[in-house]
């Protein structure tokens, strides 16, 4: 079982108004370059973002950076505020990697007095993966997606992982190990392009197929009955269009070959998406599809997934 650090092990920013100092990130001299970020506040949900980060730093090559950001301590009168959270942090983070199996992930963690949402959407910037749950402490009971993850979402520069929370009475689910299938929607638009490129990135790191999804469907056309020669002509030219975007994709990573599957579906592309995904599994869509309103950060796919997904989802601008 690794050692659980201590503060003698890892590199700690003190709470500042301004936010993230940007000397404390990682930087390209740094032994991994790369950077995960997660937010955490002490929730169950946080709890398994913070489990999932852990693992995604692992497996990304990439140091993890924690932020928690407070408004006020509230739990712990006899600390001052800044000593409240740093204690907070520090025990959520010997919580998440007692268990686990995590040899060596750089760790970085940062309290800061802030707005959370406002807090990590400026980490964004400099991070390639961004690690919320789908709850925080504020939960309201009628929602799905937390403030602070709806914020995110919205928001963010890099691609967001939402973590979804446990059924009643499980604790924090078990631990977080590879995906065996990486379901992305695909529909043409430019985010879900780089939605595709991400998952085909990952997929090489980790070894999980992926599963490239069109749903399309027939609407405003004449009813194609099932074995008609109509409906066979238009699924083998939706699927022969979805080839080429995914050879499209796969080209600008030469040597790139991870194992994937297209699959043309008739149907919703949320419930298409949401049906395929089992809880082992990894949802990666596009922050906006070709659809919608132009004025809105997310569109109407990107939303439902990450607020009814049973699996881990990812959104990728």
């Amino acid at each position: 079982m690794p050692k659980v650090p201590s503060s003698e092990d890892l590199r700690f920013c003190r709470s500042t108004p301004a936010g993230i100092t940007v000397e404390s990130m990682p930087t390209t001299s740094d032994a991994r370059a790369r950077s995960v970020v997660v937010g955490v506040d002490g929730s169950d949900g946080s709890r398994r973002a913070l489990r999932r980060a852990l693992w995604e730093a692992e497996i990304d090559g990439a140091a993890l950076t924690l932020v928690h950001a407070w408004s006020s301590p509230g739990w712990d009168h006899d600390l001052s505020a800044e000593a409240a959270a740093q204690r907070l942090a520090d025990n959520e983070l010997g919580r998440a990697m007692t268990p686990l199996e995590i040899p060596d992930v750089p760790v970085v963690v940062h309290t800061v007095q802030g707005d959370p949402g406002q807090t990590l959407t400026e980490a964004s910037v400099s991070a390639d993966l961004l690690v919320v749950g789908r709850n925080g402490r504020s939960r309201c009971l009628t929602a799905s997606l937390g403030a602070t993850a709806r914020d995110v979402v919205q928001r963010a520069r890099c691609p967001v992982m939402v973590v979804p929370g446990a059924d009643p009475g499980s604790g924090l689910g078990p631990a977080p190990g590879p995906s065996p299938r990486l379901f992305v929607g695909v529909d043409g638009s430019r985010p879900a392009e780089r939605a595709l490129l991400w998952a085909l990135d990952r997929a090489v790191r980790d070894g999980s197929a992926v599963h490239a999804v069109h749903a399309w469907h027939a609407d405003g056309l004449p009813a194609l009955g099932e074995g008609s020669a109509a409906l066979a002509d238009l699924q083998g030219s939706t699927r022969a269009w979805l080839l080429a975007v995914v050879d499209g994709v796969l080209s600008i990573r030469p040597g790139c070959e991870p194992d994937v599957v297209v699959e043309a579906v008739r149907g919703h592309p949320t419930a298409t998406l949401l049906a395929r995904a089992t809880p082992e599994d990894l949802l990666v869509v596009g922050t906006r599809g070709r659809g919608g309103f132009p004025g809105l950060p997310l569109g109407s796919v990107a939303s439902q997934v990450v607020e009814h997904a049973g699996c881990e989802a990812v959104l990728v601008r």
